[in-house]
């Protein structure tokens, strides 16, 4: 081997050149020795060169003939074309985004109805229909509401005349008779109705005379009585006795299940009554509604 420094021969595997004295690297073989072993390796033989050439063109023509099948069959062999059943093409699923819209809830607006001739305030949703049947060009009112709601005479009752001045309150966004969807408030003076009447009265006129109940909650509920009963509770600071029932009537030729709820209440040594009935299902689904338009009920001072 030579010096890798001075190149001057030196014996084989010298750690350090005598004639320069430079360390020499470490070999783990000479050349000569590693070149012996290539030629010492066994070569491939002719017949395993072309056997592993015919491997290599059988998988690329396989390939091949795979792509073709599927970009233009018609390019192939039928008799290829048969063996490749390739079966019906599943289609692969597409995901398109949709855009959803989410309807923001409109809040509900309130509007305060005062009463000076019956002596009240009370409030209800702003999109209500509320006639103050104390005024003497009312029935007017009501007229011009039916060129829109063809039950509006109906529900506001202008063939008689209150006993005492009152407001008539309708949801005209609600109300489609056809369909039993109605509800009606009346708030007024119950004493003008019946001058006898007080908590006690009412109680035993529930209990033995019910044909009253429609002369208090007036003529459009009939008088057909299903259900009753009585229940003592408080509305606005003020003790208020509630009478319920239910009761199959008439409107515009349509037969109507409604529920019809009696509120007296005591308040500025007077006795008021809210009243309001709606069709049954209606009546129980907006509970809370109808029960926030009676505790807004307020007397004048």
């Amino acid at each position: 081997m030579r010096c890798r420094y001075c190149f001057e021969t030196i014996p084989d595997r010298s750690p350090r050149c005598q004639f320069c004295g430079s360390r020499q690297p470490l070999i783990s073989e000479s050349a000569e020795e590693a070149a012996g072993k290539r030629r010492g390796r066994r070569a491939m033989t002719q017949q395993q060169v072309t056997t592993s050439v015919m491997i290599i063109l059988f998988v690329v023509g396989c390939i091949g003939f795979s792509l073709i099948a599927l970009v233009r069959p018609a390019l192939l062999p039928s008799s290829l074309i048969a063996a490749l059943n390739l079966g019906t093409p599943i289609p692969t699923a597409t995901f398109q985004a949709t855009r959803v819209t989410i309807a923001t809830p409109t809040p509900l607006t309130w509007e305060e109805h005062t009463n000076r001739q019956a002596g009240f305030t009370i409030e209800f949703p702003g999109n209500w229909a509320v006639v103050n049947q104390g005024q003497a060009r009312w029935r007017d009112e009501v007229e011009s509401l039916a060129e829109d709601y063809g039950w509006a005479e109906t529900l506001f009752e202008t063939g008689s005349s209150p006993p005492a001045p009152r407001t008539r309150a309708v949801d005209p966004t609600g109300t489609d008779i056809r369909a039993g969807r109605m509800v009606v408030f009346t708030i007024g003076s119950a004493t003008a109705i019946r001058e006898d009447l007080d908590f006690d009265t009412v109680a035993q006129l529930v209990r033995d005379e019910p044909t009253v109940l429609s002369e208090l909650a007036g003529p459009l509920i009939g008088t057909e009585f299903t259900t009753r009963r009585t229940e003592q509770l408080t509305i606005n600071g003020n003790q208020a006795l509630l009478v319920e029932f239910t009761s199959q009537t008439e409107l515009l030729d349509e037969p109507v299940q409604v529920r019809v709820r009696l509120y007296f209440i005591e308040a500025a040594g007077e006795l008021y009554l809210i009243s309001f009935f709606a069709e049954d299902r209606l009546a129980n689904s907006n509970r809370a509604l109808y029960d926030q338009v009676v505790q807004s009920f307020e007397p004048l001072p």
